[in-house]
């Protein structure tokens, strides 16, 4: 009897020990890449926009960063050292400003947009030309839960030329009018480069060029 009572409370702890790996892997996995998020709970609810943040990539070696929480960092690393210290610009804007800003993603349907991806395929030493003749542009979302990224360009990919859509456009220029006035003159520190943190694929993975270069997704 003994042995079958010490036998079920070794499985019993085994049990709850496997239940808190599993909740801690779940939340060290991150968010859920997704093709669409529902960001009207972000405009009433100021704990689910606390954890709101996006990312803007004007080109791949300039970071903007805009929090839900009204923080914004701007950041200008080479993507080859996202590690590095790099000089790092901080701001704040009020929250209502954050939801403005998520307004105009809705406004402008941005989960609409489609899905781009630019494969680099050439020498990693070719990368920083390949760049430059791409310009691309990136916008990342994630509020959490979920992450979802699109990805578009105004110079030259495979031999034709590529055009930015009106609506991601009008976003950028929204994303630049709160860097401007978040930072403005303010002066810049040095400080460790910003990254997001890894996400779970449930559906479309990340491409990722040689070195580890990230421009865009299938």
């Amino acid at each position: 009897m003994r042995v079958k009572s010490l036998l079920r409370t070794l499985t019993s702890s085994l049990a709850i020990s496997l239940a808190v790996l599993l909740v801690l892997a779940a939340a060290a996995l991150g968010s859920e890449w997704a093709q669409k998020i529902d960001l009207q709970p972000l405009l009433s609810d100021p704990a689910a926009l606390e954890k709101l943040v996006i990312e803007y990539r004007p080109d791949m070696q300039t970071f903007l960063f805009v929090y839900g929480t009204g923080r914004v960092v701007k950041q200008a690393h080479s993507i080859r050292a996202p590690n590095a210290l790099v000089p790092t610009c901080t701001g704040k804007i009020g929250q209502d400003e954050v939801r403005e800003l998520v307004r105009e993603f809705i406004v402008h349907r941005f989960f609409d947009l489609p899905i781009r991806s630019f494969v680099f395929a050439r020498a990693s030493d070719d990368f920083d030309d390949f760049l430059k003749e791409l310009k691309q542009h990136s916008i990342v979302i994630d509020d959490g839960s979920h992450r979802a990224q699109r990805d578009f360009a105004e110079g030259i990919y495979n031999g034709k030329k590529e055009f930015i859509p009106l609506d991601f456009s009008a976003i950028e220029e929204v994303l630049r009018r709160i860097e401007k006035s978040a930072l403005g003159n303010k002066p810049c520190t040095i400080s460790p480069g910003i990254q997001l943190p890894p996400v779970t694929s449930a559906g479309a993975l990340p491409v990722f060029c040689p070195n580890r270069h990230h421009i865009g997704r299938t």
